[in-house]
């Protein structure tokens, strides 16, 4: 295992594809099903709080995420938002204590309506059924992400 400043290279190169094909998955609406699309950063910032062993290694997912997900020279409000709900979730998941799968879906599922709560409340009050449907597509991929890893991570030591 080779690291630089204490964070795992292999991690870290699975983590910037992750997120790289998360922004084009994303801005290409491959996914998106009647007009309403999974948050796919959110799920894998999400993903990378369990995956980070210390919080250093987490922000510097965070802000290399930054550099792919935004294209302007300044912060946007949503990428704000994203690392304030990744860094909420990063401590929240230090006191769940089911299993993984599941405290990754419940953080999830919190945090997309965080997410919509912090950036716009209104919209999360004046049309709660497409909030409700978003947490669970996102809830949803969260589990099929988190399948397919537990299956090929035990198979050909990805993680």
């Amino acid at each position: 295992m080779i690291k630089i400043l204490n964070i795992n290279i292999l991690h870290f190169f699975y983590f910037l594809l992750a997120i790289f094909l998360a922004g084009f998955i994303q801005s290409s609406g491959f996914l998106l099903i009647k007009g309403l699309g999974p948050n796919i950063s959110l799920i894998i910032l999400l993903l990378a709080t369990f995956f980070s062993p210390n919080f250093i290694e987490l922000l510097f997912y965070l802000f290399s995420s930054f550099f792919i997900l935004s294209w302007r020279p300044e912060l946007s409000p949503e990428l704000c938002v994203l690392a304030a709900v990744t860094i909420l979730a990063y401590f929240a998941s230090r006191f769940l204590s089911l299993s993984k799968t599941i405290n990754f879906i419940i953080l999830v599922a919190t945090g997309s309506a965080l997410f919509y709560l912090f950036l716009s409340p209104l919209f999360l009050f004046h049309f709660p059924l497409i909030v409700i449907k978003e947490i669970f597509l996102n809830s949803l991929l969260a589990a099929v992400l988190a399948f397919f890893i537990s299956f090929f991570s035990s198979r050909f030591r990805l993680f």
